[in-house]
């Protein structure tokens, strides 16, 4: 109905393979039912599925459904698989390859993430979003996990920045297990299953949003050695 009336919209997207960010805005037109019909059909099995099955324009009852839903994920990834490492790389995957990235920069929406709800229910979101959904279900399977400010373009020469809040470009997660920290990105799809097999870009340095950290985070050994 918003467009209806003001068709005027506006997008960002993360080129992750390139390390930049592709904006859009301008007019746009409703299509046809063939038109988004062909589209559908081209987009991933998984990408199709998860579309079925996501409650996207239906309200959610009350935080509490909220919680059980998180909490059921939680328990499906740890009753399906035998060990931790299997457990938790099938929790990163599920918002990797089940939650679409997918970003429009409107208003507060380029700097407040979505709710852990409105992500479940469009089965889409942004870096913000996936890595709040990605905390609150590893929260509930008794995982440890921050957030991590980084900036996938010019990451290597963020240490050499004047400290600013639009010095970051993107949002990622660091995640511990056995006393173990790795670095995590939910927006790339189709990663290894096992939490300890899962790559990661090396983005140069990272703000944790633990609360604590006030200085960067050096995210391999080598960039630490030049600090």
């Amino acid at each position: 109905d918003e467009l209806r009336e003001n068709p005027q919209a506006a997008l960002v997207l993360h080129w992750k393979s390139l390390g930049r960010q592709v904006r859009a805005r301008g007019p746009v037109t409703r299509v046809t039912a063939e038109e988004a019909d062909a589209y559908f059909a081209s987009r991933a099995r998984n990408s199709r599925l998860g579309a079925h099955a996501s409650r996207q324009s239906r309200p959610l009852a009350d935080r509490a459904t909220l919680e059980r839903a998180v909490e059921a994920l939680a328990e499906r990834f740890l009753s399906e698989h035998d060990t931790l490492d299997a457990q938790v790389g099938a929790a990163i995957n599920f918002v990797q390859d089940e939650i679409r990235y997918f970003a429009v920069a409107l208003g507060t929406g380029g700097y407040i993430p979505a709710s852990t709800s409105e992500t479940l229910r469009t089965r889409s979101g942004d870096c913000k979003a996936k890595t709040v959904l990605q905390m609150a279900i590893l929260d509930a399977m008794g995982v440890e996990a921050e957030a991590v400010f980084v900036n996938s373009a010019y990451g290597l020469a963020l240490n050499d920045f004047a400290a600013s809040p639009i010095a970051f470009n993107h949002v990622i997660t660091r995640v511990r297990v056995d006393n173990r920290w790795r670095w995590i990105d939910p927006t790339i799809p189709h990663q290894a299953s096992l939490f300890s097999n899962i790559t990661q870009p090396i983005y140069g340095f990272g703000l944790i949003l633990d609360g604590r950290s006030t200085e960067l985070t050096a995210m391999d050994s080598d960039i630490a050695e030049r600090m």
